[in-house]
């Protein structure tokens, strides 16, 4: 199985923050993992950085 790539992740991240009360990085870090993504919390941070959140 194919590791989810940047692009497949902030597409994710973009849909649970769009159709979701997210209050917390954690809670958003579990939701991904959920679906799968294994990230940290700095590569969160950069991908807020990219996406302009």
């Amino acid at each position: 199985m194919k590791k989810p790539g940047k692009e497949e992740r902030q597409e994710a991240i973009a849909q649970i923050l769009g159709n979701s009360s997210i209050e917390s990085q954690e809670e958003l870090l579990k939701q991904l993992s959920d679906r799968g993504f294994e990230l940290t919390q700095a590569t969160l941070s950069r991908d807020f950085r990219e996406m302009k959140v």
